[in-house]
């Protein structure tokens, strides 16, 4: 097969300009009728370079539309996470000083004693979380 092209091209040597000319004006063109409504009426096929790219353009700004709803969800989901893991880490410590004062309270009386009052966690979270409106799901009724 080179062996065929290569004796093409020394028989028509204008067949390189031909094909040179093509690539050139594909790339040439191309950014020309993209750029310039002018361009994209002088030259063939400029308006289908142009219409191309503008759907292109449409594309990606619905792309970057959906990837910037994304990333807004993402960050309000990552920020509830990050205050939860606080809340853990808060009620952690609570909970690890709490046993600290029973134990040392347990010492001093000879386990003789009522104990300090001590939450859940989730008497805890009720305590430390802002109240916040029910979700639907809390109001339906059970099937």
């Amino acid at each position: 097969m080179p062996a065929e092209i290569g004796r093409l091209v020394d028989q028509y040597p204008w067949i390189l300009y031909v094909i040179g000319a093509a690539v050139a004006y594909r790339y040439i063109g191309q950014t020309l009728a993209e750029g310039s409504t002018f361009w994209a009426k002088v030259l063939p096929g400029g308006q289908w370079f142009r219409n191309r790219a503008e759907r292109r353009r449409v594309t990606e700004a619905a792309d970057l539309a959906d990837l910037n709803r994304q990333v807004t969800t993402l960050d309000r989901r990552v920020r509830a996470l990050s205050e939860t893991a606080a809340l853990y880490d808060d009620y952690l410590e609570y909970d690890a000083r709490w046993h600290r004062d029973h134990n040392i309270y347990s010492a001093e009386q000879g386990w003789d004693f009522p104990p300090p009052v001590h939450i859940t966690f989730h008497e805890f979270m009720a305590a430390r979380m802002p109240p916040r409106a029910p979700a639907l799901a809390d109001h339906e009724e059970p099937r």
